[in-house]
């Protein structure tokens, strides 16, 4: 094997790795702006995010040229794309075992990512619920009728004179 193409793969998925460390970082900033409400810094970081993430897919494409340049120059390409496990068992072991730790990291890193994404997500989630359910209190607290059933169960709506008493401390 071609030691620039594996030098070349180890390369990209060191960026990758700098890459989502970056974005871990903005995450953890997004759980601080979430808590203080700071809808202008959820912009900022929205687009820095997206700036990432499309700096995160250039790197995978190259990553995954790569990865094919590799298993072609093994030798292991059958006109189908061969797949990390395959490139790593036609490969030497060294060669192998130092992709493989780079990738472990890298995999490692993704997980913290998407641990305090999902704590990011439950937060907005759980924010949503409440919001809703304030603005349906309010709309039924200014609503001027109310409906009830007379003694024969039948529907009837009584005229109710507005007044809001809903406590917005909450």
């Amino acid at each position: 094997m071609k030691n620039e193409l594996k030098a070349g793969f180890i390369d990209s998925i060191k960026r990758q790795i700098e890459l989502y460390k970056k974005l871990k970082g903005l995450i953890a900033d997004e759980n601080k702006i979430l808590l203080g409400k700071n809808i202008r810094g959820m912009e900022e970081i929205a687009k820095k995010e997206e700036n990432i993430v499309t700096e995160i897919r250039k790197t995978e494409e190259e990553k995954r040229s790569l990865l094919r340049q590799i298993a072609e120059d093994l030798k292991l390409n059958d006109g189908n794309t061969s797949n990390l496990v395959d490139v790593l068992a036609g490969m030497g072991k060294r060669d192998a075992k130092e992709i493989e730790n780079t990738v472990v990291e890298l995999i490692n890193i993704v997980k913290e990512v998407d641990a305090t994404n999902r704590s990011n997500i439950h937060m907005i989630k759980n924010y949503l619920e409440y919001t809703d359910f304030m603005r349906k209190i309010r709309e039924r607290s200014q609503q001027a009728i109310q409906t009830t059933y007379d003694e024969n169960g039948y529907k009837q709506t009584i005229q109710m004179e507005r007044k809001s008493t809903v406590d917005r401390t909450i």
